[in-house]
């Protein structure tokens, strides 16, 4: 029976999801910083945690925005936040609260500090430049550390290269001489039907 107990036990505990949560070190329970990472369509005047391909496919030179909140969550004040903004390869930034490494498309900043409930919001804005042909998936990473304590949030969207029919200049020329000797045909049986 112990044995069945056992086997249970160690089944239970590999079968348990995990649990995403903030990190802590020993006695910092007072501390706590929260980041949250948005993307909003240059569209809509609503952000969001993801965009899926279903609700928005980006395409070459679509402007997005991005939105970081970062929240001092804990009862005491928190000064030098580090925060960092990974912004994916596909997409090039317009505008951003920190200085980018473009090599890396990285963003670094400091905030001078938070007191205890006080949050501050950050706006990157972007454009797709898009080098793939098939739609994928970008995530962009926000992270923010102080004293020891730390979180990260991600916001993902779909990109995908648009698809441009061929109108090339001979199609055209083909169909404006259709057209004109269409125009002249009728012209020529309206005279012949008319009898001058």
């Amino acid at each position: 029976m112990k044995k069945y107990i056992f086997i249970l036990i160690l089944f239970l505990f590999a079968f348990v999801p995990k649990i995403n949560a903030q990190y802590y070190q020993s006695g910092s329970e007072d501390k706590s910083i929260i980041v949250d990472k948005k993307v909003r369509d240059a569209k809509s005047d609503k952000f969001f945690d993801n965009i899926s391909s279903k609700d928005r496919i980006f395409y070459q030179n679509d402007e997005i925005e991005y939105k970081i909140i970062v929240q001092n969550n804990g009862s005491k004040r928190l000064d030098d936040i580090y925060i960092t903004d990974f912004i994916p390869s596909n997409i090039t930034v317009l505008e951003n609260p920190g200085v980018l490494n473009p090599s890396t498309n990285v963003i670094d900043w400091k905030l001078d500090g938070l007191n205890a409930g006080e949050s501050k919001e950050y706006f990157i804005k972007a454009k797709i430049d898009i080098k793939d042909n098939k739609i994928i998936d970008l995530t962009n990473k926000a992270a923010v550390t102080v004293q020891q304590v730390g979180d990260q949030d991600y916001a993902t969207i779909s990109i995908g290269k648009s698809t441009v029919p061929n109108t090339g200049s001979e199609l055209i020329v083909l169909q404006s001489i259709l057209g004109l000797g269409g125009i002249v045909g009728a012209f020529k049986l309206r005279k012949y039907a008319r009898g001058y």
